[in-house]
């Protein structure tokens, strides 16, 4: 945006992602700047696990770059608003990454992890979304939810989570509609509401939370279905191998069945010829004899 003038002056822009309360209300400004922006869904995975965890000590994992997000993002007032449930702050604001590992090893049944923001320590060290949750699933043998999508690819049980992909879509739209020299029907998109529940089948089966329990409309991923889906390829290839291997099996056993068949049908036909052929010589030989036999008068 600082930059926009001299580098885009008349090139419309599509953006994704964007948290900072500032530079969103920046880009409701500016012209020719679209769209969808960031806001997790704090509050809602609160009730949720307070609902699924009733009386558990929930753990709330952020870093440096939460404190310059909204309101919803401050742990304190995260406390005043759920007075009922217990809290801890492990920021990253204030510890190293083999710091936070460390707390997470010493949790126990009483807690519950929810991992808003962990990319950056306080010493500066970053680490990738992927990178960071790995090392919280390792050290944390208690049950993790995330506002992020991509927990449920690490072994988390899920949430009401931001999906980068849902928002790419539709800044994908936005800019299909610009190419096509029409305007987006929104300017910029609130990304708190495209913001959905997903879970991760396997970690509800862990921690032995029913679906029933769950928020409507929720997602489970990774169930088997899903995963006979994403391997359907190599799943339709190896059932199209097996059919075509117990076709050939079968094929092989029909052949040796009518050639045991036929073998059979040529050894009753050889004995059949054997025994004319040697009722035909007991017939000649009996009639030569006969001929040769002087008639008794």
């Amino acid at each position: 945006l600082r930059y926009k003038k001299e580098l885009f002056k008349d090139t419309p822009i599509v953006f994704l992602g964007a948290s900072s309360p500032d530079r969103i209300k920046k880009a409701k400004k500016e012209e020719n700047i679209y769209g969808v922006t960031e806001d997790c869904s704090i509050q809602e995975n609160i009730e949720l696990i307070d609902k699924l965890h009733k009386g558990k000590n929930i753990n709330v994992i952020s870093d440096a770059s939460s404190n310059h997000l909204n309101d919803q993002y401050d742990f304190k007032k995260m406390r005043e608003k759920n007075k009922h449930i217990n809290f801890t702050s492990m920021s990253l604001y204030n510890m190293t990454f083999e710091e936070l590992g460390k707390k997470l090893k010493n949790l126990d049944n009483n807690d519950v992890v929810l991992v808003i923001y962990s990319y950056v320590d306080k010493m500066g060290n970053l680490k990738s979304i992927k990178e960071s949750y790995e090392l919280i699933k390792k050290n944390a043998n208690v049950p993790i939810y995330s506002v992020m999508d991509y927990g449920t690819q690490c072994g988390f049980v899920g949430g009401r989570v931001v999906s980068h992909y849902d928002q790419g879509k539709i800044a994908g739209l936005m800019a299909k509609d610009i190419f096509q020299g029409k305007k987006p029907k929104e300017k910029i998109i609130d990304g708190y509401k495209i913001n959905k529940f997903i879970f991760d089948y396997d970690q509800l089966k862990a921690n032995k939370i029913r679906k029933k329990d769950l928020p409507k409309d929720s997602k489970i991923i990774n169930t088997p279905m899903d995963i006979i889906y994403r391997y359907r390829e190599i799943i339709y290839t190896s059932v199209g191998l097996i059919i075509s291997l117990v076709i050939v099996v079968i094929s092989f056993i029909l052949y040796t069945i009518r050639k045991l068949h036929y073998e059979k049908e040529l050894i009753k036909a050889k004995e059949l010829a054997e025994n004319m052929n040697k009722s035909q010589s007991n017939f000649i030989s009996n009639i030569s004899h006969e001929l040769r036999t002087p008639v008794a008068v």
